[in-house]
């Protein structure tokens, strides 16, 4: 019973969440993502051309696959096919209003946008799976089960997980590389088709790369592994990758390295002109240097409301369904100044107990370090790349930022009832195996 009670939580949670999924308020990226999930078709019968080639205009659709991770239009595209429904007609045009949107056909339907957002929100539940087990991993029976509260409770991710957008596969993915380097002691290499997976959901998820390796250069198995073992496990890591990422990205099959050059040219382009253009209406957005973007950072991840919208180009169109989505206290639940101001002193109680706890120990506690690189390694690169205050963005630190604020109310919890038992005179219990 005790094992099957984690899988019942999270399949009573997973109805709810499920539930809710038509009451999110519509966001227009995911008219794109629908749209572009036509690719799937493509991929099924003529992958060749998904594939960029230099000799060929760039059309707005290959733009899309040269700057955007596929996984989430793959997701889309797959369940459309099982419940036999079209993409969009035609793309979003932020140009124009909500109205002339939804004249030309990228609107979609109540049932296309519900398939869309059912077909990434589906993750949902192994996500809470590998947020208990990774808890469990950390901090024992109470650090999974607060996993699960800590995920489940939280406004953000049940917001930004049931859109048609990047954020499911990415909070996914990233769970499942955090688990799997806790977990796994042999075929570590294995973590390079988890990255592929993670980074063709959203190329920030290539953050999680400094801990796939300190799990494989720091052996924490039973049985040593020679450095020679170990830095074959990383070719093999990197074999792995290439082969997942190409495989999933055939828009790099003709000239892969002119490929990656274009798409990383129009990356840069297109974050110029967001910061400029952004810039211009909502200042207070851009992030100048690393300073602006850790307040952000705190800001987006405990204070702010739930974003229902990046911009505010809709706002008028959205009102009604942002303050019906808004009215529901589930919604808003640790959005305040008091929750919020818990769980960053949590957060960062957490980070100082991993750091003693690796500065004290001997043998170190490779679970609490592989933890620390994992955060650490995001918040790097958040500092670094991000350049706009978009919510979205700050949930590539939630995977590892939740089981760091876990492990510091475990630790807590723990000393806590340590010094209580000291005071009330009982005596412990020493158990073995």
């Amino acid at each position: 019973m005790n094992r099957l009670a984690p899988h019942l939580v999270i399949g009573l949670i997973s109805v709810f969440y499920l539930i809710g999924i038509r009451s999110v308020p519509f966001h227009p990226d995911e008219a794109t993502h629908i749209y572009m999930s036509r690719d799937v078709e493509l991929f099924l019968s003529s992958p060749l051309d998904l594939a960029w080639n230099s000799d060929t205009p760039v059309t707005p659709a290959m733009r899309y696959r040269l700057i955007d991770a596929p996984m989430t239009r793959y997701l889309v595209g797959l369940g459309r096919l099982v419940f036999n429904l079209s993409p969009l007609s035609a793309d979003w045009d932020w140009s124009s209003s909500w109205s002339e949107n939804q004249q030309n056909g990228a609107m979609p339907s109540d049932q296309l946008l519900w398939v869309a957002r059912a077909s990434n929100a589906i993750l949902f539940p192994f996500t809470l799976y590998l947020m208990y087990q990774s808890g469990t991993l950390l901090a024992g029976s109470l650090g999974g089960w607060l996993a699960i509260a800590l995920s489940a409770g939280n406004a953000l991710l049940l917001l930004h997980t049931r859109r048609a957008m990047s954020e499911s596969a990415l909070f996914f993915f990233t769970c499942y590389i955090i688990y799997a380097s806790l977990k796994w002691e042999r075929r570590k290499w294995l973590l390079g088709f988890l990255l592929a997976l993670a980074v063709s959901s959203k190329h920030s998820a290539i953050a999680m790369l400094p801990l796939i390796i300190s799990a494989i250069l720091v052996d924490n198995s039973i049985n040593k592994q020679t450095w020679r073992n170990k830095l074959l496990q990383l070719l093999g890591t990197g074999m792995a990758f290439l082969a997942a990422f190409a495989f999933l990205n055939p828009v790099f099959w003709q000239h892969p390295v002119k490929a990656l050059l274009t798409s990383s040219s129009l990356r840069t382009d297109l974050s110029t002109r967001q910061v400029q253009e952004i810039g211009l209406i909502a200042p207070q957005l851009t992030l100048v240097n690393p300073g602006e973007r850790i307040v952000a950072a705190i800001a987006q991840s405990f204070y702010a409301p739930p974003a229902i919208s990046d911009v505010g180009n809709y706002i008028n169109a959205q009102q009604e369904s942002t303050i019906r989505y808004l009215s529901n206290p589930i919604h808003n639940i640790g959005r305040d100044w008091i929750s919020g101001s818990l769980g960053l002193i949590f957060l960062i109680s957490g980070l100082a107990m991993a750091m003693r706890s690796l500065w004290a120990n001997t043998p170190r506690p490779w679970h609490i370090l592989f933890l620390l690189i994992s955060f650490l390694g995001c918040l790097l690169f958040y500092l670094i790349f991000i350049p706009l205050a978009f919510q979205r963005y700050v949930i590539l630190l939630f995977p590892s930022g939740i089981l760091l604020i876990d492990y510091a109310i475990v630790t807590l919890v723990a000393r806590l009832h340590s010094r209580s038992t000291k005071k009330s005179g009982a005596i412990p219990t020493n158990r073995t195996g």
